[in-house]
């Protein structure tokens, strides 16, 4: 469902992303500054409706979970992934010329992070010659920091606070 949810999300932020860059491309008197300055209003956007939708996830998950830990360190986790997520999005929109690329490019990506980034695949039986993928996705640190902090708070305080 977290992955699921995560993915929805990206998809979203993608799809906009690319209605509204698509949008921009086409007009001929648009200049950088232009450009840039409305790419950094849609990621204030989409930054405020990610705020909320995480909030909103975080209060249904956690509590209903009887999760063990901070809920603020909770609610960031998940926050800071699904804006690592959309910047993304935004990123493989200003890179591939369209929508249909774009669309195929980022599931395909997203879904490798998840099977190696340990939520699909454990991380002992990830073939040897794809454990060096692990590192690179971004899921992966979010997924370990989550864990950490959930199933093992003590520990955590203990290694990161020095507590």
């Amino acid at each position: 469902s977290l992955t699921h949810s995560l993915t929805h999300s990206l998809i979203h932020s993608l799809t906009r992303s690319l209605n509204s860059t698509q949008l921009n491309s086409t007009s001929k008197k648009t200049n950088v500054r232009n450009q840039f300055s409305h790419q950094v209003y849609k990621l204030g956007e989409e930054a405020a409706i990610t705020l909320l939708t995480s909030l909103l996830f975080a209060v249904v998950v956690f509590w209903s979970c009887s999760l063990r830990g901070s809920f603020l360190l909770f609610v960031f986790t998940y926050y800071a992934c699904a804006m690592t997520g959309t910047i993304l999005a935004y990123s493989i929109a200003a890179a591939v010329p369209s929508l249909e690329a774009a669309n195929a490019l980022l599931p395909t990506y997203v879904t490798t992070c998840m099977y190696f980034g340990g939520l699909f695949i454990i991380y002992d039986k990830i073939p040897e010659g794809w454990q060096w993928y692990s590192y690179t996705t971004f899921l992966r640190y979010e997924h370990i920091f989550r864990c950490i902090h959930i199933f093992c708070s003590r520990l955590y305080r203990i290694i990161v606070f020095r507590c």
